[in-house]
């Protein structure tokens, strides 16, 4: 694990708004997804809480993304069909006819099950390209009336640039949450969408918590949540957790300003991101205490660390939990994060086994670990 400390943090106003939530309690089967208080572990551990949100049991989707891709979509077709999004309701949206709307992304799978579902939801059509190398489970789980799946060569980034090609040419509505020049409304909204969490959290924490751990990829999820943390929370701690694979917002920090990188291999295939997001990485620079990068290993300790606690985490949603068991179990290490007896940490845990093969192949009956 290595570190970058934030040494020039800057009070800056809430970007984002925190209003989906209105409409996701519209949405069939909405429940907020627990917030485990894991008193045990932090009893062990020196710890007075260990909150874990479980994004694994989100809309029977098993990820967070539902969130975000839902309330985009509504805002799109709100504004396609120029109704007012904060008087027209879900219901009204759906007896009308979206059939001729066509929505495409590039996923590595999590994503693309929730604009599947997403558009099924509506009414519309998906095209979602797919980079070759991704689990074969998501396509049997994106198997939907009009959506179409393509396999594409070439990494997660270069889906993105097909995507943006395909949209372009076919009268299509690209649906990604990284952001760039002339592409950032969209992507506001699936990030006000996942910002459902953070309400949620708010709701039903019973302790203000003093480190939250937040893993990324392009830092869409976690710069909007930090953006909404920072001010619900002022002073606790917040640190981005990523591969050592995909390191760009560690990057981006060390050179102090927007980087890419070039990714590896890693089984976080839903961290794997080589350019952070354009709109949360002014927040992320400003208002971000620390940024870690680790090693594969800490996601599978995560993952064998939740399933003690009947969590189901796949790699990319485990990777704080691995990460905060190192730092609890090193003296070292925990005055690094000034994590003392009083300290109440939170995590996401953002996906559940959206891979079953994988997930049992690595914390599975015949699988061990000596944590």
């Amino acid at each position: 694990m290595q570190q970058f400390i934030n040494t020039n943090r800057k009070e800056i106003p809430p970007t984002f708004s925190q209003d989906a939530i209105s409409f996701h309690r519209q949405l069939p089967n909405y429940i907020p997804t627990p917030l485990v208080d894991w008193q045990v572990y932090a009893s062990q551990h020196h710890l007075k809480n260990l909150f874990i949100k479980d994004e694994s049991q989100r809309l029977g989707l098993k990820s967070f993304k539902g969130l975000g891709t839902s309330y985009a979509m509504f805002r799109i077709l709100c504004e396609r069909n120029h109704l007012d999004p904060q008087t027209t309701s879900l219901a009204k949206l759906r007896t009308m006819d979206h059939s001729k709307v066509t929505f495409v992304c590039a996923s590595h799978g999590n994503q693309g099950v929730a604009m599947a579902w997403a558009t099924s939801l509506f009414g519309c059509s998906s095209y979602l390209l797919i980079p070759k190398g991704s689990s074969k489970i998501y396509q049997n789980q994106i198997k939907r009336k009009n959506v179409q799946v393509v396999i594409t060569d070439g990494s997660y980034d270069q889906a993105i640039q097909k995507a943006r090609a395909w949209a372009k040419d076919n009268d299509g509505i690209l649906l990604q949450d990284i952001a760039w020049d002339g592409y950032t409304k969209i992507p506001t909204w699936i990030i006000e969408g996942y910002l459902t969490m953070a309400k949620e959290i708010q709701q039903q924490i019973s302790t203000t918590p003093t480190h939250i751990f937040l893993q990324a990829g392009t830092g869409a999820m976690a710069g909007g949540m930090i953006d909404a943390f920072h001010h619900m929370y002022p002073k606790a701690q917040l640190i981005i957790v990523q591969p050592i694979s995909s390191p760009c917002l560690y990057v981006s920090m060390e050179q102090t300003k927007r980087s890419s990188v070039v990714c590896q291999p890693t089984i976080m295939t839903h961290l794997n991101r080589g350019i952070p997001c354009l709109i949360t990485w002014p927040i992320i620079q400003k208002q971000v205490n620390c940024i870690c990068i680790c090693e594969d290993d800490a996601a599978i300790r995560g993952m064998h660390v939740l399933k003690t606690n009947d969590i189901i985490s796949g790699p990319s949603g485990a990777l704080t939990m691995g990460l905060v068991d190192q730092i609890v179990k090193s003296d070292a290490l925990r005055n690094q994060f000034q994590i003392q007896q009083d300290a109440s940490i939170l995590l996401i845990n953002t996906e559940g086994d959206t891979d079953p093969f994988l997930y049992q192949s690595m914390v599975g009956e015949d699988r061990c670990l000596i944590i």
